[in-house]
C-alpha cells in the first residue's frame, strides 16, 4: 500500500535528503555570485559574515586585506532546454499551422519575482 503524504511532510523529507554543497575555497574572482561558506574575521570581529552573496564589494574588500581566495558555496546551476520539431524561435517565422513559439523556457528563465539571477536557456542569457 502506497503512503499518501502531505505536502508539508513531503516538504520536511525533502529537507532531510537536502545537504549543503560542500564550501569551496576559491579564488576571489571565481567567488563572485557565490555565497560565504564561512564568517571572515579580522581582528576577531566579522568582516563578512557567513550566508553573505559576494559581489564586487567583498572581492575588493578580501584583495585589501590580501586574500586571494574566500571560503564560499557556488550556486547552483540550472539549464532549461525546450524540445520539439515544432518549437520555432520567438521573432523567427512560423513554418507551417503546427509551428508555435517557444515561450516555456523564457517564462521559466524570467522568474516574476523579481529575480534576475543569471541563467541560460536556449539563445536568451541574462547577467547578474
Amino acid at each position: 500500500m502506497e503512503e499518501t503524504l502531505s505536502v508539508a511532510q513531503m516538504y520536511e523529507r525533502l529537507l532531510e535528503l537536502a545537504t549543503p554543497l560542500a564550501a569551496l575555497d576559491l579564488p576571489l574572482l571565481d567567488a563572485h555570485g557565490a555565497t560565504m561558506a564561512s564568517d571572515l574575521l579580522l581582528d576577531e570581529k566579522v568582516a563578512i559574515k557567513s550566508g553573505t552573496k559576494i559581489n564586487s564589494t567583498q572581492i575588493a574588500l578580501a584583495a585589501s586585506l590580501g586574500l586571494d581566495r574566500l571560503p564560499c558555496r557556488p550556486h547552483p546551476r540550472v539549464v532549461i532546454i525546450s524540445a520539439g520539431d515544432d518549437l520555432v524561435e520567438p521573432g523567427s517565422k512560423l513554418a507551417d499551422e503546427d509551428d508555435e513559439f517557444e515561450s516555456n523556457s523564457w517564462f521559466l528563465t524570467y522568474p516574476d519575482e523579481g529575480d534576475w539571477r543569471a541563467c541560460f536557456s536556449g539563445s536568451h542569457n541574462s547577467r547578474n
